[in-house]
């Protein structure tokens, strides 16, 4: 807020100096510009041309560290553009590395305020880790074209301080050879993995279990696609992309799991996830049509600290359990078919919940409410 505060004053009193500079300059063509009949086009121009220049003038009078203060509410697409403004603007945001805080390289996020930046040179990108971002780097978001054991080895060496990693496997067709991958992000606190329908990820995750003791927070995104939810799970063929089983067993401090969409979880995982888990808190579940809630019972014995369970689309999984037990305070029961008295019976033996989600839930009627 103070920096806000501190923008703001300086951005009005900077604001006011191009206009005295502009007025004095006016008032001193005073005999000419009172002749408007007078005034060209040439005339015009070289009034927008002053006047703009008093602007620019405006801009180099601001200190360096109040620049660098504008520059960090920039996203790095942004302050790629920047760095063509003029030398200076170039030469402070490449060396201050508190800038590259965080970097999105997916193209899917290039859409609202986030900017995504498209690496198009390898090795400039291995040298930009090394120099400009270094230890200041928190977050980055990597495509399967930088998920390569150079750049994870990078990130593992240069970044010691990033937390939040993003691993897209979704449009991958093949993996790099990862026989060599010997160093990996090792302070992570989540990390995201975006699935491939045709890529089985075992050979990689082997490679980097060891690194994920420090994980508090895990999603992996399926490829199961809203279309497909019309057709009943036996009619397609889901393959076990990636092993949970040894996920849980090398990540036992995860209080936060987000399977959004994934085909192939069952009960079977669940249960996995329990017996390891014991400090889970939050557990995702959306669009996993093949959890039936044949595993709630031993997850909630189990797994006491849960508070929330996301479960669209998962239909009967919810009269599994008797709800009274547990400490439940968030729930998302969005896009199921769960009937008026299967509503009515749970609501009555949950009364602490602080968080409810139920749109697209014909059961969820009048009465119900």
């Amino acid at each position: 807020m103070e920096n806000k505060r501190m923008l703001s004053a300086i951005a009005q009193g900077t604001a006011r100096r191009p206009s005295y500079m502009s007025n004095a300059t006016i008032s001193g063509d005073d005999d000419q510009l009172l002749d408007t009949n007078g005034l060209d086009e040439f005339t015009t121009e070289s009034t927008l041309q002053r006047h703009r220049s008093s602007r620019l003038n405006s801009l180099r009078l601001l200190p360096d560290n109040l620049l660098v203060l504008i520059f960090s509410y920039l996203t790095p697409l942004d302050l790629i553009h920047c760095t063509y403004v003029c030398q200076r603007w170039h030469l402070l945001i490449s060396r201050h590395s508190t800038l590259w805080r965080r970097l999105f390289l997916r193209p899917e996020c290039g859409n609202g305020q986030i900017g995504a930046v498209h690496v198009r040179r390898l090795d400039a990108f291995l040298h930009a880790l090394a120099t400009r971002f270094s230890s200041s780097l928190i977050y980055i978001d990597l495509p399967i074209e930088l998920i390569t054991v150079e750049v994870l080895r990078e990130l593992a060496v240069r970044c010691p301080n990033l937390e939040y990693l993003t691993l897209d496997f979704s449009s991958a067709m093949q993996l790099h050879d990862f026989t060599e991958l010997n160093e990996f992000p090792c302070n992570l606190k989540r990390l995201c993995i975006c699935l491939s329908e045709v890529i089985f990820l075992e050979g990689f995750m082997r490679r980097i279990y060891s690194f994920l003791s420090s994980l508090n927070t895990l999603h992996i995104v399926g490829t199961l696609e809203k279309a497909s939810l019309t057709s009943a799970p036996e009619e397609t063929d889901d393959y076990e992309t990636i092993n949970m089983s040894r996920i849980k067993a090398h990540a036992p401090n995860l209080h936060t799991i987000n399977l959004y969409g994934v085909s192939f979880i069952d009960d079977s995982h669940i249960e996995a996830i329990a017996s390891g888990c014991i400090h889970l808190q939050c557990l995702a579940l959306n669009f996993c049509v093949r959890v039936k809630g044949t595993s709630f019972k031993i997850l909630m014995s189990r797994c006491r600290k849960v508070t929330c369970l996301l479960l669209q689309n998962t239909d009967e999984a919810m009269l599994a359990l008797n709800w009274s037990t547990t400490q439940l305070s968030e729930l998302d029961i969005s896009s199921t078919d769960l009937s008026e008295a299967a509503l009515l019976d749970f609501f009555s033996m949950v009364p602490k919940l602080t968080y409810l989600a139920v749109p697209f839930c014909d059961g969820f009627t009048d009465a119900v409410i």
